[in-house]
């Protein structure tokens, strides 16, 4: 049920606000055995405290004439640090079940020649099957291909930091890899990229310096298979109309922003007109193609800093910063990567942010293990 929620709130046309949900119903399955003992934990929870606290603060500091607007988006973060201390394994399998359906989702539309299979929305398009990926990028069930490759991204986290579905770990992967191909995220397919060949690294270095030690056979296919995969992917795109490289730019000369150009710039002089203060602890919007206040930051330290400006920009950077060991850092600096330049997490509640926290909490083998 907890799974099933937390990927129902992912889902077009679901409220954000679903993800109370599933908190309320895992604080009453909790309450009497709520335990703040775990020094890190403890350690978390203070600066997210600070951080809310602080917010209200800003708030206080601006104009307001809605009572809402007194409310700061950082309160969401304790339902959602308290949603990661107390999910399990179970319910982890289920979120990546269901987006590997979604991922089953999007290769149907592909196939299709369709955006989306929701054809009433505004985002439905019809396309021709030889134009580049990026033109051709299909959403799933999601509102749109960046929301659904993130979420195929954040699946194979899981998969690899909780070791789950051991049998059926290579073909579920695939499954998502193929979703993330017809989803065509550039920053997705960048990251994507970093994790393997810094989770390779990591292997070869373990390797080497333990050349008695036996590895699994499992972990030689593990890399085996996805070499194949990404080689066969890059042979056959390099072998078709578009070359990788014209897909990855759209058949132009340097890889476009996207748009950020034109938004970064915003948030910059948002937050050089109020560094201390920032938005007030109120989400800042740019204008984009004449509409004014209507889109995010794609890039979560901007979006941070130009939100609340730079005192509790520093208690966002600490609370990152002393979460990272070595069991997950490779994962964290992935989100992190991906956080540069979309919106990934620190959004007050959203499922990046459950997943970063869950790597915050369960941070080596033995903790892993607590997660049953």
């Amino acid at each position: 049920m907890i799974g099933f929620l937390l990927y129902l709130a992912t889902v077009y046309h679901i409220p954000h606000l679903l993800y109370l949900v599933p908190f309320i119903i895992l604080f009453i399955l909790n309450f009497k055995k709520i335990n703040f003992d775990y020094r890190k934990i403890k350690i978390n929870y203070l600066i997210i405290f600070i951080i809310v606290g602080l917010s209200v603060l800003n708030i206080l500091l601006s104009k307001n004439s809605r009572l809402i607007d007194y409310v700061p988006y950082t309160i969401l973060m304790i339902p959602g640090y308290f949603i990661a201390q107390h999910l399990k394994k179970k319910d982890l399998k289920i979120i990546v079940l269901f987006i590997l359906f979604e991922s089953l989702v999007s290769i149907i539309e592909y196939v299709l020649g369709i955006s989306t299979i929701f054809y009433k929305s505004d985002f439905y398009t019809k396309y021709n099957a030889g134009d580049f990926f990026y033109f051709t990028r299909t959403y799933g069930l999601s509102s749109n291909s960046s929301v659904l490759a993130l979420k195929l991204f954040l699946a194979i986290l899981i998969i690899d930091y909780f070791d789950l579905f051991k049998k059926f770990k290579v073909p579920i992967i695939l499954g998502l890899l193929f979703g993330i191909l017809f989803t065509f995220s550039r920053t997705i397919i960048v990251v994507l990229a970093f994790y393997y060949v810094m989770r390779f690294v990591s292997f070869l270095i373990k390797t080497i310096a333990n050349p008695n030690q036996k590895f699994k056979l499992s972990e030689y296919y593990y890399f085996a298979t996805f070499a194949v995969f990404f080689l066969s992917i890059f042979i056959s795109i390099n072998l078709s109309k578009h070359s990788f490289y014209d897909q990855m730019t759209r058949g132009k000369n340097h890889v476009e922003l996207s748009g950020r150009e034109v938004i970064w710039p915003q948030f910059i002089n948002k937050i050089k007109s109020d560094f201390v203060f920032g938005n007030h602890s109120k989400k800042y919007l740019a204008d984009y193609h004449g509409e004014k206040n209507i889109i995010h930051a794609h890039n979560s330290f901007l979006q941070v800093l130009a939100n609340n400006g730079i005192i509790i920009f520093i208690f966002f950077i600490l609370l990152l910063v002393i979460n990272i060991n070595r069991y997950n850092i490779l994962y964290i600096l992935s989100l992190t990567l991906y956080s540069m330049t979309q919106y990934g997490y620190f959004w007050g509640i959203s499922l990046t942010d459950i997943i970063l926290f869950l790597f915050f909490i369960y941070n080596n083998q033995t903790v892993k293990e607590e997660l049953k």
